[in-house]
Parts: C-alpha cells; structure tokens; sequence
C-alpha cells in the first residue's frame, strides 16, 4: 500500500509523545467516541508494525573483541558482532568480506547471524606488520573494524591455552597456508621449524620449499625459476641439472619471503608447492653395548675364513661397504672435527667415504650410527650421504650410495611420504637390487586410522556453513569429535588417505579433500591451515601450540561429501615443552595398536628390513622399546611390518647424540647412551655384513652365480630369511606388526 507523505506523518505519530493532553483535544474536534477508538487501534497497529520495520532493519555490527599476542611476531583477532534484531539474519555472502595479508587476501566471512550479542565467534592471525579488517554490508551500510598489533583491546592472559603457529584458513592458492603465512609474515619472525627449513644470506630469509611440477612441466618451472626469478644454483637444494635430468617429482629451492608470493601465479606449469618439512630422524674407545646383546661378538670370535693369500681371518665383515644416510656425518661444529678424532681414537675405520656431508650445522647422527657399525662389523668399509632436507636428496643419495655399497641403512622418515602403498624411495630401493635396513621410527602407537564413516549433515562449527556438502568423519560410528589432552608444548599431526599422491609421479593426484582441525566442545575453530587437495597430494599437516593444560577435539571433514576413503593420521611430534614424550595424548576413540611406520618403512620388497628397538640390556628377554613404531593391518587391509628388531641404547663417543642414561639398570659410565631406532637400524645392518663377508667362502658362487652377478651360491634374500627365524622370537602386547 502506498502511504501518502502527510498521512505517514500522521500515522506515525506517538500518541503518548503527543502529550495526554493535546491528543483528546484533538479527538474532540475530529471524531466521535467510536472513530477515535478505531483511529487509536489503527494507530496504534501502525506504530507498532513499523516500529518492528524499523528494528528489522538496523545494522550487524563487526566487533574486534580482543587482540592477543601469540609470541614469535603473531597475532590473534578475537572477532564478535551486534544483532539487534530479535531474529537470526542472513546477509549476501559478498556483504561480509575479511581482508588479511596488507589488504591482498579477500575472503568472505559469516553472513548468518544470530540475534543479540554474539562473543568469541571467531579468529584471525596476522603478522606484527600485517592487519585484519572485517567489514559487513548491512541494509546498504557499510561497517568495517580493523585489528591490528597496536588494538587497544588487547585479551586476558588466560584467554585460552591452543593456538595455531601460522595463520589459520583454508587455502585454494597452489602455494597453500603455509607458504602464505610465510608471504605474508603470519608465520611469525622465526618460522616454526617444525613446519620450516630455513638460511640466512646476509640479512635475507630464505626458506626451503618444494615445487610440484605439473606434469611435463619441470624443465618449464627450472626456468622460471632461474630466468624469471633469477635463483642461483646455491639455492636450489641439489644440482639444478638433477631434478630434470633424473625425472624428480619436484624441486626443492630455497625462496626469499617475496619470491614466494608470485608462486600462485604460475599455475599453468605449478601444480603446487609448500615447505618441505624438516625429517624425523629416529633418536633416541667406546663400544656399543648392542654388539654384545646381539652377540655379534661372538660371530667375529668363532668364525673364520681363508682369505686369497691363505690367511686366517676373523667373520668381520671384510670385504662390504655399508653406506648411511643421516642428517651428518662431521658437521655438529658446522666445520669438519670430530670424525678425524674417532677415526685416531679407533672409533670409526679409515677411508671412510664421505659421498656429500650436511651444507649446515647438524647432529652428527650419522657418525654415531657409524660408530655402533665399526663396533659390529670393523671390517666393513663405510660411506656417507646427507639425506634428511628433502625426499628428492634422499633419492638421490641412494642411488649414489647404491653404486658403491653392499648394503644401504637410514635412519629417516619424511611426513609427506606415502601412509598407503609405495612411492619414488622405496621403487629406488626395488631397483636397486641392494639390501637396504631402515629404522621403523619412534612414533609408538600415536595414531588413528579408519575407513571415513560421513555424517548426515555439516557438522556444527563457526567456520562450516550449515548448508555445506562438507561431511565430518564419526569417531566410533556416531561423535564427530575426538578428545585429545595437551600441556604446554607444540605439536604436529600429519593427515593422510588413499589417493594418488601427485608429489610422486606428478600425476593428478587426489579426489578428496579431507581437512583436519583442532575445535573446542562446541566447534569453534581453534587450529586449521588445510589446503584444497583436488589433484595434488592427499595429506594436510596440522601444527599447533599449546600454553596450557586441557582438552580440545580433532576434527576431521571432507570438503567434497560423502566417502569412504581409508585414512589414518599419525602424530610426529608430541613431546611437550619440559620434555615429557606425551604432551598430547588421545584421550577418546584411540587406536591403541594403530601401525605409525609411514613412507619407504612400508616397502613390502624383500631388499627392505624395517627396524625395531629393543634396550640392550634386556636382550635376553627383549621386549619393543615403548616408543619404537608399530606395523599392523592398515585401514586398507593392507600389512605393514617390523621385519627385525635390534638393540639400542648403548654407547657412542658422540657428544651430540643421546644422554647418559641414569636409572637402576644403566650404565653410568659417563658415555652417551644412543637410543631409538636410529640406533637399532645401524646394528641390524652391521650384523648382515657379517653374514654377507663369510657367505663366498661358505657358499661359493657357481659359474651362474657369477654370471648374474651374485658372489654367492646362498643369496643374500635367502640370508635374511635364515637371519630371521632363527633369531630370538618375541611378542609385545599389543603386538607392533
């Protein structure tokens, strides 16, 4: 109905603003008693209906509630908003935009809203120099609130206790959040190293990343890389000429905070990139006391052989090349030190081969397991290759060591290799030909695995739209929340399902999207920097900070519907700040015989002996070390095993690994006590190239033999399997695999 200016002038009139007075007079001289009470009641209803109109359409208000100081350079915006309607309001998704990233992120934000005041609904992280601006459109009004490190509302200390170590969101760029973050300075003024290599040229950042090559396109994204941004050969983790002329799945390059941000660009020939997160390495004159355990000791005193010249020699290992792959070999001074002295002191043999060291400071964790197998096998020549900044290095490095050794032992496990099936390490290994051990890895049984069972509906959170495809896996078949603990510390969770990894064979990779996220009881987002997977790899890396104690829940959701895709996670990390190894623990739908071994571990080929700890000194009744990986049935119904297991915890002339251990039963004799698999791997090794050493004398080649290329009538497969069964049988419960 059209109102008439004079007559709305009338009809909105309040007769009590009026005056009590005026208002009969004014019914006097008009109306009768009957038309003054009909013009009162349609008064009345007027004012009334256009008062709710009136109230319907005042504005959403963004509020900036807190901002709070995450440390390292981060921040977070604790973002609420005013509804003064009294019902819930839904705004056009372009009317609410969140704009990050000095203005250069544009992503859209609620545009549901309930009525009244709404606290805590959601965050945002930026760097010290960065800011955070929410506007909404409402009723054509335009509110906008910025945060920044200087907001003047800044949040009480305790204003929980979890939070992410880069900036939060989902990403669709090919370079993901954690490059963004990085880009962006929301990765803090020292990138978390959990997430990060990084160098410093002069004063310049630079941090190590991994490019994925659409197929076809890695010679195009090398000269992009050397013409357009004119990166220098020091910065590219191998030999520029490597990556191409090898077929490697992609480039590792060291990239300054600016280069990274033209990344999402070139999405023509990059499938996509992300840092290449640092391996785990499995740690835990001197001899190892695992010799003696294994009773490797009294294979060199009891056996001989007849050597060329008719001497009599010990079973030593003579005559093998053991090669390691580790962080180091002599680079825990960042200069070369240490080796020469071991190799005086008799601790590790001459003419060793040190094929490429470590560029930076390291550990040395090489040179130790080096050390446990001059102790095994003393005859045995060894070599060196640095293997952990990268899968492609390690690949490289095999393959350079597979030229020159008998037997190849590493002690590395990367969180972007495969959880199902094989990938590019472990075919270099089949082919290869060589025996090959690896440690199982020090990850316990901190894991879960299901086949994805999809709610009905989106589950309910403050950054998943009620009406979203998205689905949430059920813990148990029915809660899609599970309970996790923490103290204060920092923690990674690696994610991954059974697709195609596109990082391995730069195919198109996966077809889920699954995502992880840390939530509180009631979903609110806590921690969450997931990517789009479509085409690219399926795994998605969580890292949070905890500074206090208490709960949270794991969420886990797939983008695109409803699936059935095998998935497990496995938690990397999660010692806590004062180094108690189980800082985050799976307080709900836990399972406690998950298998943890991941990547070239899982390679069912013969060539590959996964490796489990046992300490030293119960080798006559062995029991698994506590922390040592588990094997298992998968998910998939696939079988991960732990082929051997094998001492550790015994000593090293290393001041750079282990501890000496102070207990009841320890040693206490002031030598470094090397624990984990790292320790254990070496040892199983050493006591193979014993039985390698003597196989020719005892079981010598037929001319066939010869002509394949064996040394050996009995091979070195069928060695194993003999090695295997009649060594000293035990169980763990439950059982690791």
């Amino acid at each position: 109905m059209a109102i008439s200016p004079n007559l709305f002038s009338v009809i909105s009139m309040n007769p009590i603003k009026m005056g009590i007075k005026s208002f009969p007079q004014f019914k006097r001289k008009l109306f009768n008693p009957i038309q003054y009470r009909i013009i009162l009641s349609i008064l009345c209803f007027l004012y009334f209906s256009f008062s709710g109109f009136s109230q319907k359409n005042k504005d959403i208000i963004p509020v900036i509630e807190c901002v709070k100081d995450l440390s390292n350079g981060l921040y977070q915006v604790t973002f609420g908003y005013e509804n003064p309607t009294r019902k819930e309001v839904f705004i056009d998704e372009n009317g609410s935009i969140i704009k990050s990233n000095k203005g250069k992120k544009v992503a859209k934000g609620l545009n549901k809203f309930n009525p009244g005041t709404n606290d805590k609904v959601f965050t945002k992280e930026f760097g010290s120099k960065d800011y955070v601006e929410w506007t909404i459109i409402s009723n054509g009004n335009e509110h906008t609130v910025i945060a920044n490190a200087n907001s003047a509302k800044k949040c009480a200390p305790d204003d929980g206790f979890i939070f992410p170590v880069i900036g939060n969101g989902k990403s669709n760029e090919l370079s993901g959040n954690e490059l963004e973050s990085f880009c962006f300075e929301a990765a803090g003024a020292t990138p978390p190293e959990l997430i990060f290599q990084t160098k410093t040229d002069g004063n310049i950042l630079k941090v190590l990343i991994e490019i994925i090559p659409i197929k076809d396109k890695t010679e195009s994204v090398m000269t992009l890389l050397q013409d357009t941004f004119n990166i220098q050969d020091a910065d590219f983790l191998l030999d520029p000429n490597t990556y191409n002329d090898n077929g490697l799945s992609a480039i590792d390059v060291y990239m300054t905070r600016e280069t990274v941000c033209f990344l999402k660009d070139y999405g023509e020939i990059i499938n996509f990139a992300r840092p290449v997160y640092p391996a785990s390495i499995n740690s835990g004159g001197v001899v190892s006391q695992g010799d003696t355990a294994q009773s490797s000791n009294l294979v060199r005193e009891s056996f001989r052989k007849i050597e060329s010249d008719g001497s009599i020699v010990s079973i030593n290992g003579k005559g093998i090349r053991i090669g390691v792959m580790s962080d180091s070999y002599d680079m825990a001074l960042g200069v070369p030190q240490y080796a020469e002295q071991d190799v005086i002191a008799e601790e590790l043999p001459t003419g060793i081969d040190p094929i490429v060291d470590n560029r930076f400071r390291a550990s040395d964790e090489g040179r130790a397991m080096m050390q446990i197998i001059h102790d095994v096998a003393p005859g045995a020549e060894l070599a060196f290759h640095t293997a952990t900044a990268s899968p492609r290095q390690f690949e490289v490095a095999f393959n350079a060591l597979a030229q020159v050794c008998d037997i190849i032992v590493d002690d590395i496990t990367f969180i972007t290799e495969p959880f199902f099936g094989t990938g590019r390490i472990s075919k270099a290994i089949n082919d290869s030909g060589k025996f090959h051990f690896t440690s199982a890895g020090n990850l316990a049984n901190k894991g879960y695995q299901s086949k994805f069972t999809s709610s009905t509906n989106a589950p309910v959170t403050n950054f998943i739209p009620s009406g979203s495809p998205t689905r949430a896996h059920l813990f148990g078949g029915t809660d899609y929340l599970q309970e996790i603990s923490v103290v204060p510390g920092t923690y990674l969770i690696a994610l991954q399902w059974k697709e195609d990894v596109a990082s391995q064979y730069n195919n198109l990779g996966a077809t889920e999207d699954l995502d992880i996220y840390i939530v509180d009881d009631s979903g609110r987002l806590l921690v969450g920097s997931n990517r789009v997977n479509i085409e690219g790899d399926p795994t998605e890396v969580i890292v949070f900070r905890a500074t206090g104690t208490g709960t949270a829940n794991i969420l886990i959701t797939s983008a695109n519907g409803e699936t059935i895709v095998p998935f497990r996670y496995i938690a990397f990390h999660t010692t806590a700040e004062d180094g108690t190894p189980d800082g985050l623990k799976f307080t709900q739908y836990f399972n406690s015989g998950a298998p943890t071994v991941s990547g070239h571990a899982m390679n069912p080929a013969p060539g590959t002996v996964t490796v489990g700890a046992v300490d030293y000194r119960f080798a006559d009744e062995p029991k698994a070390e506590s922390f040592s990986s588990y094997g298992g049935l998968l998910s998939d119904d696939s079988t991960v095993k732990i082929d051997l297991y094998a001492p550790d915890g015994g000593n090293t002339t290393s001041t750079t690994i282990g501890q000496d251990a102070q207990c009841d039963t320890c040693d206490k004799d002031g030598f470094l006590n090397f624990y984990g698999t790292s320790a254990s791997a070496p040892h199983a090794a050493a006591a193979m190239a014993l039985l390698q050493s003597a196989l020719p004398i005892w079981y010598p080649p037929t001319d066939e033999d010869l002509a394949k290329g064996l040394k050996s009538s009995f091979t070195a497969a069928e060695a194993l399997a003999t090695f295997s069964t009649t060594s000293t049988g035990f169980s763990v419960s439950p059982p690791p695999g």
